[in-house]
């Protein structure tokens, strides 16, 4: 299978995460507990996930290999966690291991892989930057929501401003990536 094949097939994986995602969300309940169909989607848009980081590992791997691939580790060790959470039926945001997924799918493999396209030429500027704010917002909320309490409900406040920004980042982050990836603009050089 040709590069491209797979840049392509992770672009459509990248795009179909973030779709499920707001699938997977729209579908929760009262403070963010899962209904029946939830677990589904979101074992959907993990798998999405895990097939988007390995082709970004890809794209990135010639220029620099040991950060891409600390990327693509992190994250799919995210996805697993996030994979063993569904189904174990443990999706509640109080899951100290749904937060670790998040923290490393999401925060840390998302700003690294937006660290790396923002120092290579492989993807935009604009797109880089997306993510790291993305990652910033995201890693705050956390933090506001362990000071400020209410960690692992539905997000208020000041906390609910920095997460949503964070999720909205995910959401540009995934899709923008994704369309890249399918529409060949991907420099492997």
């Amino acid at each position: 299978m040709s590069t491209n094949s797979i840049f392509r097939i992770s672009g459509i994986a990248s795009i179909l995460s973030a779709v499920f995602m707001v699938v997977g969300y729209a579908t929760m309940g009262p403070n963010m507990t899962p209904t029946a169909s939830t677990p589904m989607i979101y074992l959907l848009s993990i798998v999405c996930g895990l097939i988007m980081a390995i082709g970004l590992y890809l794209v990135y791997r010639s220029g620099a290999s040991t950060l891409s691939l600390v990327a693509a580790a992190l994250s799919v060790l995210g996805y697993v966690l996030f994979i063993v959470t569904t189904i174990s039926g443990n999706m509640s945001p109080t899951n100290p291991m749904q937060a670790i997924a998040d923290i490393l799918v999401f925060i840390v493999g998302m700003g690294m892989f937006s660290w790396l396209a923002y120092s290579s030429s492989k993807m935009p500027r604009i797109l880089a930057i997306i993510g790291i704010i993305g990652a910033i917002a995201g890693a705050i909320s956390y933090v506001l929501g362990v000071v400020l309490g209410g960690g692992g409900t539905e997000p208020t406040g000041i906390t609910a401003i920095f997460y949503y920004v964070y999720f909205l980042g995910v959401l540009i982050w995934l899709i923008w990536t994704g369309y890249w990836l399918v529409a060949g603009k991907v420099k492997t050089a």
